[in-house]
């Protein structure tokens, strides 16, 4: 007579990694929560997604690429002015990996909830974070890894 609880588990086991996966992956429910500020998102404004675990409000869409060389430390200043709203920056490498979606499937796709950052590309990100080895420390948004390529995106938060 077969051991039927380890029949039991071979059985769930193996209809576990049968199941497909989900077709791209999302944040939790609530986790964030586009702008609806008519003065932020209103003409001449930005689209934002603000983060409710970390509290951080980030730029929707991207800008770039710049190259590495390019001193990048200014780019987001330009949306104080445009938005009226201050405090706009390039995020440090911390704040740029708790974007990062390393769940489920995301095929071609950035790891990363493309419901709130649509159209992000599978590239480098650049932070504010900089080491005595590098100039610059980038979040690379194929797989999740830290390092910039020969060109790279930013994404402004505050």
């Amino acid at each position: 007579m077969p051991n039927l609880p380890r029949a039991l588990w071979l059985i769930a086991l193996v209809g576990a990694l049968a199941s497909p996966l989900p077709a791209q992956a999302q944040a939790p429910a609530g986790r964030y929560v586009t702008g609806s500020d008519a003065f932020i998102n209103g003409p001449g404004g930005v689209a934002t997604v603000t983060d409710t675990k970390t509290k951080l409000t980030w730029q929707r869409d991207f800008s770039g690429p710049m190259a590495y060389e390019d001193n990048p430390l200014g780019a987001c200043e330009s949306l104080n002015f445009d938005t009226g709203a201050i405090g706009w920056r390039l995020p440090t490498l911390r704040e740029l990996l708790t974007i990062v979606d390393y769940a489920g499937d995301h095929g071609p796709n950035a790891l990363i909830d493309d419901r709130y950052f649509p159209g992000t590309p599978t590239a480098g990100f650049v932070s504010s974070t900089s080491t005595p080895r590098r100039l610059r420390e980038c979040v690379d948004f194929t797989q999740g890894w830290i390092g910039c390529g020969e060109m790279n995106y930013w994404r402004c938060v505050r």
